[in-house]
């Protein structure tokens, strides 16, 4: 995973990432998969990342794009949830398989 952004924190246990925290104009890069948002944190030990922001996204070639307020991405991204601001809503574009 490649991250860029204003500040980031790494916590480091045993010499590997265990927590990232990235915020302020997050640009977010992992393998073809791509996000965008405020805020990023992203936890070793599920592999799950959180992208928040007013504008949240990601997108993935293969499955498609969403876009909410907070977008949690587990499982290499077979998992996806999305909320929205309470008056604002969420977006959710797939891909069919053929």
């Amino acid at each position: 995973m490649k991250l860029k952004s204003e500040g980031l924190t790494l916590e480091i246990l045993q010499g590997a990432v265990s927590k990232a925290v990235a915020i302020g104009g997050v640009d977010m890069t992992q393998g073809a998969r791509h996000g965008s948002g405020d805020e990023a944190v992203y936890d070793a030990k599920t592999d799950a990342v959180t992208l928040s922001g007013k504008n949240a996204v990601a997108t993935d070639p293969k499955q498609g794009q969403i876009q909410g307020t907070r977008l949690l991405v587990r499982n290499g991204g077979d998992i996806a949830v999305m909320e929205g601001a309470p008056d604002g809503r969420v977006v959710s574009k797939f891909k069919v398989q053929k």
